[in-house]
């Protein structure tokens, strides 16, 4: 949303209200990633690696850029936007992408990240696994210093977020179950999701 447009709309609002909860831990997770955050979110500081924070479309990138406190730092992609891309990748004061993720052609590399934000639940594991794969990628030539990939996956309680985390999950272990049949860390697992359906998305969910 507009804050100054809600704000004119509903006067006695104060904008800050406005901005989703979504943001405001984002700014958390970004300032314990950077090193100076507060150590009850329990966030890994990588201070040398920059961050890609996706949203599912254009009004939650937007909006997440728009009042983000570190928006100095940070830089908006846009549906063919290579210029941004480029400066994400090369530019040292750069070190935060927001992006709506179905913008992002195939092939697009964000190697150069150690943290990922996701903002929104996507609906299939495809998606899923095609996003993560734009950071977590092989590195054979040892081009980029990053012991680790974080993920973060924002939702919030009591909403739409929870179901559809809940019925992707449950489409991924219903996946595995043909994709990983022979792998033996599979069947490790396995016996203990027996007994997990699959979830059906419906108004009871």
């Amino acid at each position: 949303p507009d804050c100054n447009e809600a704000y004119r709309i509903l006067p006695n609002l104060d904008p800050k209200d406005l901005i989703s909860a979504k943001v405001q831990l984002v700014d958390k997770i970004l300032d314990g990633h950077f090193g100076n955050g507060d150590e009850s979110i329990n966030v890994k500081a990588d201070p040398n690696n920059k961050v890609v924070i996706f949203g599912y479309n254009l009004v939650a990138s937007e909006h997440m850029f728009k009042y983000m406190a570190r928006k100095s730092q940070a830089i908006h992609y846009k549906a063919g936007d290579e210029t941004a891309l480029l400066r994400f990748r090369s530019d040292p004061e750069i070190k935060i992408l927001v992006a709506d993720e179905n913008s992002l052609k195939e092939g697009i590399n964000l190697q150069v990240a150690s943290r990922l934000i996701r903002l929104q639940t996507l609906w299939t594991p495809g998606s899923q696994e095609q996003a993560l794969s734009r950071v977590m990628r092989p590195d054979p030539r040892g081009q980029y210093n990053r012991d680790a990939i974080n993920y973060d996956w924002i939702l919030t309680l009591n909403s739409i977020d929870i179901a559809k985390t809940a019925r992707l999950i449950s489409k991924i272990i219903d996946k595995a179950k043909i994709d990983e049949y022979d792998n033996p860390n599979w069947k490790k697992v396995s016996s203990k999701l027996s007994s997990v359906e699959l979830l059906r998305m419906n108004l009871d969910l």
